[in-house]
């Protein structure tokens, strides 16, 4: 090996060294770097969080939601129910303690269904957060902050809607029913007219003429057949004047059909 070629295999393992130390030197600046790209992910990833779950308890007072400060989720307690629900799973962990609504009254629902246009409520949530690194923390003011959302929103008003009375229904006049017909004995086959004297204003007869055939109107006729055996027929009459305003009628025995 001559001498320029173990100049040049210094240079080569020179350059090689010089890069090392390079490496060793930028390598934790950029594992910093991307830990604190990390940690600002989990600040405006729990600052989300609260704030969505602050939006989600809003809206369930807004509605009618319970609330009941520092208890924990319960049918009497839906507003609390959907801050904690929403928060659930994130970066922070937000307790009962941290939830609060205003107003507030003892007792009360803030937005009844009654409630007048106007009428606002809010709510805020406040969790404890803490960052992994430290510079990080110095431009936040420490380690471990407080990251808080309030949400507002306005009750829900239902429409006011005037109903209108219900009308007088007119009184039922039930109709005074009588009906004749002639002849009303025969030999059959032979035809009898019957006629309507019904009083009341009638708008419809119903007749049934004994033999299985009916009919319609205030004056009608019906064939009787011959018959085997001498035959007596029960004819009954409906009249109506309006709706459930009927009457009926009946004469048994009515009409007589000789064999």
């Amino acid at each position: 090996m001559d001498s320029t070629e173990t100049v040049q295999l210094s240079a080569g393992n020179g350059r090689r060294g010089q890069a090392l130390v390079e490496l060793a030197i930028i390598l934790p600046v950029m594992l910093l770097l991307l830990l604190g790209a990390l940690d600002l992910g989990r600040v405006f990833y729990a600052q989300i969080t609260i704030t969505n779950a602050a939006k989600e308890g809003v809206l369930v007072a807004s509605r009618g939601g319970t609330y009941v400060a520092n208890q924990a989720c319960s049918d009497t307690n839906t507003v609390m129910c959907a801050v904690l629900t929403e928060a659930k799973g994130g970066f922070v962990e937000v307790d009962s303690t941290k939830v609060i609504q205003n107003p507030n009254p003892l007792g009360k629902v803030v937005c009844p269904s009654n409630a007048t246009v106007g009428t606002t409520v809010s709510v805020t949530v406040n969790a404890p957060f803490r960052l992994i690194t430290p510079f990080i923390g110095v431009i936040f003011g420490g380690q471990d902050m407080t990251l808080g959302a309030t949400a507002h929103a306005q009750c829900a008003v239902l429409p006011q809607v005037a109903l209108l009375p219900e009308p007088t229904p007119t009184p039922c006049v039930n109709p005074t029913v009588s009906f004749s017909g002639t002849p009303l004995s025969g030999t059959g086959p032979y035809t009898v007219t019957f006629t309507g004297t019904s009083t009341g204003t009638p708008v419809s007869w119903s007749w049934t003429f004994g033999d299985g055939q009916t009919a319609s109107g205030s004056s009608v006729s019906n064939t009787y057949a011959h018959p085997s055996n001498n035959m007596q027929y029960d004819v009954t009459l409906t009249v109506n004047t309006g709706a459930l305003c009927a009457t009926t009628v009946t004469k048994n025995s009515y009409v007589r059909v000789k064999k």
